[in-house]
């Protein structure tokens, strides 16, 4: 990309491990982004410079994206759908590491961050008006909400129009509607995950049947 670098491509060991990394879902990616290379570094939940071995790559990739060179210059680009990459490369940084932080955005996230101490360990109480930390984090999120939902909800939506506005008011407004309740409390990705792990098990079951078909045949 003239002007900020080159977008840096690394090629899988063998077709079937391509296949494989065709067939995980956004969610797994992120976690396993040296897949067939040896190394799980999805298994961490640090932000990363180029000292690290795979960061010296990514961050070629991420520089021609936005123009950050480090997580602190990329930082404005966590709240932002389209670059999960920075989200992987700084999960610090991008707030991945606590379940309160604020980051409305789950995809590049990685999964290891659920097992840090700051995560398991985050608050678990409705946001209290004497919490300025856990006000700022509740307004982070519907900033999010607001930015990476425009032009696919509407803009007159009960949600929206509370977003937009400056999210003032508190958890009630998730209780409002029962749908709400169940968007908001029962977690998109775990959703995300069973559909996707019970489609990979009917397309196991299809090729397995077409397997013994064809053997079937040959003899």
């Amino acid at each position: 990309m003239e002007g900020r670098g080159e977008v840096a491509v690394k090629h899988t060991p063998t077709v079937n491990d391509f296949n494989a990394w065709l067939s995980m879902d956004q969610f797994q990616v992120a976690d396993h982004s040296t897949y067939g290379f040896g190394n799980w570094f999805g298994n961490t939940c640090f932000d990363q410079g180029r000292d690290f071995w795979e960061g010296d790559w990514l961050w070629s990739t991420a520089m021609a994206l936005t123009g950050a060179t480090d997580c602190p210059s990329a930082e404005a680009f966590c709240g932002r759908k389209e670059f999960p990459l920075v989200r992987m490369l700084c999960p610090q940084t991008c707030r991945c590491t606590s379940a309160d932080s604020g980051q409305f955005l789950s995809n590049g996230c990685r999964l290891g961050c659920r097992d840090e101490a700051s995560f398991m360990n985050s608050s678990c109480h409705d946001i209290r008006v004497n919490e300025p930390e856990r006000k700022e984090a509740w307004d982070y999120y519907w900033s999010l909400f607001y930015s990476n939902n425009k032009g696919h909800w509407q803009e007159d939506h009960e949600l929206m129009v509370f977003a937009k506005n400056g999210s003032m008011g508190d958890c009630e407004i998730i209780t409002r509607e029962a749908w709400m309740i169940n968007e908001f409390c029962f977690h998109f990705h775990n959703a995300w995950v069973f559909v996707k792990e019970a489609e990979q098990q009917v397309e196991n079951v299809e090729a397995a049947l077409v397997k013994v078909a064809e053997e079937e045949l040959l003899e």
